[in-house]
């Protein structure tokens, strides 16, 4: 259920009369003057003499901060300190309230906009994005950090999707809740958000988005995309409806994301013999059409008092079509020029997906029964098509043809009621089905006429079943008013069985223990403990054979893989700023990893050389640190200005299977980094700002012939954006601007690695286009 809004009040200063002085000013008061001065006010030892107290409601006390150096009112300013004063509600639990009036001078478009302004929210949104793409291990207690009404979305990874569906304009508040809170089942990662809708009246007007996106690159790319959206209620009765058009991959908003986020790329890739000399040049050119579009419902019904029914829908149909072209010279191992010629590489994938999703929620016995239903289907068409023009000679290369049809059910039921002052507890069962079918037909050129043959094989058809039960218990306690505990407890049982007669039907039992401990050492200051046992989500694309268009041949696939096990410890720190002004968190974090997932040897082919798999490690580690940050630059006189910032140091460990030698897990970089900085201009209706992102070391990929190191430059966006007249706002955004270079070398061996003469070294270097996107959006 969603946490009540308690009113507070707030002691503001008059905002000076010049919005641009009041952006780019440095002027400070009472804690000092300047940069420095404002930083040792906001973090300093003097935030409790910067607070009133006010009277109780309801027995919880509220804190508010007063404004340091200037703040705003609600018709002139935005961002007053007043809509964000924290609330305690009960020592550790505190909560954030920030009112629709906190919003309003922004003139947000839709939920996502008003995010986007909260300070550390930004980044939950981008790793959400990030995430879309990855599997999680059914529903869990985990997930989204960011809920709607108290509630997640009875779907995976579409948070930030709906977020972007629903108007500004149904939103009553935003609130940021650290700790445990009562109704709020997801377990927290440090911050939750819930999103407060406003209240339905019967027969209310709606509200909805538009959205009109011109793209286009600096390498010829063009495109028009675009959203409608609109969102009401009648009586209980709430709807959402969404369609849309995306000519465009989601762009990469994270050290580690953007793997396809480009449109046309530019390669210049070179083979060498093992002595250095050059033994091919192959410079390339790829160019890549995304066609995506996607439509949404979500309806509800209020009965009151808790009791509610959700109902959400997405269906989206997907073509993505990438043609890379290489020209290229080859060269003997003297120098001279040998033979030349071009290669036409297609892949052509089509793909639909069904996702549907029921919440059910009742007030029962002085508690809530929870009850959400999952249904998710994906259809995948992919055709790969490698062919070589020498000369007059016309040679077909290598040609793949797969179809896959994958899909999970799952439900999930639980009662949370509160056991006496302070303590929650929470029980349920969740079951899940997942499947995957997949039809593979290779062809090569087997008798050397240039032409391609299909070479059967015993895994051309596969189908892979789960079956997965858990049951859980999650335990939340305040001892105190500045210590709580939150413990949780899963058994699951799994079941996976295949159609390869050689490998039979297999069955895991799991525990998975979680125990969360947060200290407050003062309102300002939070102290966070965790250590967690988690299983990994097997990703059936490891269990089937899988065609590899880079050294044209079959990958093998293994039935027999299990899961990984992992253990982890963290350790955070948060500092939370004076006056709502940001946070600041320092996190340690170890991972011990057995069974750990890696490519190993795995057979032997006919002609005697050893093959390889994804298989089972015995163990592996992951650890590090990091330090992040979301602060309001108010109190150095940059007004409605913010900073997100994040840095990860990091490192890991893992024996070899083909070389036994230590080397880092595949794919942590050494290190991530990214910096955002946003400035806003109520007063001209305007905002500006960029991010810049950027990782070193390098990513490793071992196989049993080869050894690869992926590394990529550093990466600069930007955007500015103006409100219009009528309810619109035009949006500039420029993507990749330094075009982002990217690096890849490879040893092929004559063998394998273990054996060690190599056979060639092949490097490239690549850089993708500079992309832009022209955004007219308004609300209704």
């Amino acid at each position: 259920m969603p946490i009540p809004a308690i009113e507070s009040k707030s002691i503001v200063a008059e905002k000076p009369p010049n919005e641009l002085e009041d952006a780019m000013g440095f002027w400070g008061g009472g804690c000092g003057t300047g940069l420095v001065g404002a930083m040792l006010c906001a973090v300093g030892s003097g935030d409790a003499a910067a607070q009133e107290t006010l009277p109780a409601q309801d027995g919880v006390a509220q804190t508010t901060p007063i404004t340091k150096g200037g703040s705003s009112d609600l018709g002139s300013g935005g961002g007053t300190l007043e809509a964000a004063a924290p609330t305690a509600t009960g020592g550790e639990g505190q909560v954030q309230i920030y009112p629709r009036s906190f919003f309003d001078p922004y003139k947000p478009q839709n939920a996502e906009d008003m995010l986007r302004r909260v300070p550390g929210v930004a980044a939950i949104l981008d790793t959400a994005t990030a995430g879309a793409t990855t599997q999680a291990r059914g529903l869990g207690s985990g997930g989204d950090q960011i809920l709607i009404g108290g509630r997640r979305l009875a779907a995976k990874n579409q948070i930030v999707q709906m977020l972007r569906r629903l108007s500004a304009a149904s939103v009553e508040r935003v609130e940021l809740i650290r700790g445990t809170s009562e109704g709020i089942e997801v377990l927290s990662e440090g911050l939750i958000v819930n999103i407060v809708m406003v209240p339905g009246k019967s027969n209310s007007g709606g509200s909805g988005n538009l959205e009109a996106n011109f793209r286009f690159g600096d390498q010829g790319y063009a495109a028009l995309d675009g959203l409608l959206s609109y969102s009401g209620s009648f009586g209980q009765f709430s709807y959402t409806f969404g369609a849309e058009r995306n000519a465009w991959t989601p762009i990469g908003l994270t050290p580690t994301g953007g793997t396809n986020d480009w449109s046309r790329r530019f390669r210049d890739e070179i083979y060498y013999y093992p002595d250095g000399s050059v033994q091919e040049k192959r410079p390339q050119r790829w160019s890549r059409s995304h066609n995506k579009a996607i439509y949404t419902t979500n309806l509800g019904y209020d009965w009151g008092g808790g009791d509610q029914i959700k109902f959400n829908a997405l269906y989206q149909p997907l073509r993505v079509l990438e043609i890379d072209e290489t020209p290229f010279i080859r060269y003997a191992s003297n120098g001279s020029t040998g033979a030349m010629g071009d290669e036409l590489h297609q892949r052509d994938n089509r793909a639909k997906l069904l996702d549907l999703g029921a919440d059910f929620q009742k007030r029962l016995l002085g508690g809530s029964l929870n009850v959400i239903l999952i249904r998710t289907r994906t259809e995948q068409d992919l055709t790969d098509v490698r062919n070589r023009q020498i000369g007059a000679r016309y040679v077909e290369v290598g040609k793949s043809v797969s179809s896959q049809n994958k899909g999970e059910d799952i439900i999930r039921a639980s009662y949370s009621r509160a056991l006496n002052s302070g303590m929650d507890l929470t029980v349920g069962v969740e079951g899940a089905k997942n499947f995957l079918d997949q039809q593979l037909d290779t062809f090569f050129d087997t008798d050397g006429d240039d032409r391609l043959e299909l070479i059967p094989f015993p895994e051309s058809f596969a189908d892979i079943r789960e079956k997965r039960g858990e049951i859980f218990a999650i335990h939340s306690w305040k001892l105190t008013s500045e210590l709580s505990m939150e413990t949780s407890l899963n058994y699951e049982v799994s079941s996976i069985s295949t159609n390869f007669s050689f490998v039979p039907q297999h069955t895991y039992r799991f525990f998975k223990p979680r125990l969360d401990v947060r200290y407050n050492l003062t309102p300002q200051d939070l102290f966070r403990f965790k250590v967690e046992r988690t299983i990994s989500q097997l990703d059936f694309q490891n269990f089937i054979p899988i065609y590899n268009p880079v050294d044209n041949r079959v990958d093998a696939g293994n039935a027999e893989i299990q899961p990984e096990k992992t253990w982890i410890f963290e350790a955070a720190y948060e500092r939370r700023l004076l006056g709502d002004n940001g946070s600041i968190e320092v996190r340690l974090f170890y991972r011990d990893i057995s069974d750990h997932i890696s490519r190993g040897p795995f057979a032997i082919s006919s002609g005697g050389r050893i093959t390889s798999a994804p298989i089972n490690i015995d163990k592996a580690r992951h650890y590090g640190g990091e330090i992040k940050g979301a602060i309001r630059l108010d109190m150095i006189g940059l007004r409605d200005a913010q900073i997100n910032a994040r840095y990860v140091r990091q490192f890991s460990n893992v024996i070899d299977p083909f070389t036994s030698l230590n080397r880092k897990m595949k794919d942590p970089y050494d290190s991530e980094f990214n910096i955002g900085y946003r400035q806003d201009l109520t007063r001209l209706g305007m905002a500006f700002g960029a991010n810049y992102i950027d990782t070193s070391g390098d990513q490793i990929t071992s196989d049993v012939r080869n050894v690869e190191y992926f590394s990529r430059g550093p990466r600069v966006d930007a955007f500015v954006e103006k409100s219009l007249p009528a309810g619109f706002t035009v949006r500039f955004e420029a993507h990749n601007i330094n075009r982002s270079p990217e690096y890849k070398s490879r040893d092929l061996f004559v063998d394998s690695q273990s054996e060690g003469t190599l056979l060639r070294r092949e490097y490239y270097r690549e850089r993708r286009e500079r992309r832009y996107a022209l955004k007219l959006r308004k609300s209704f």
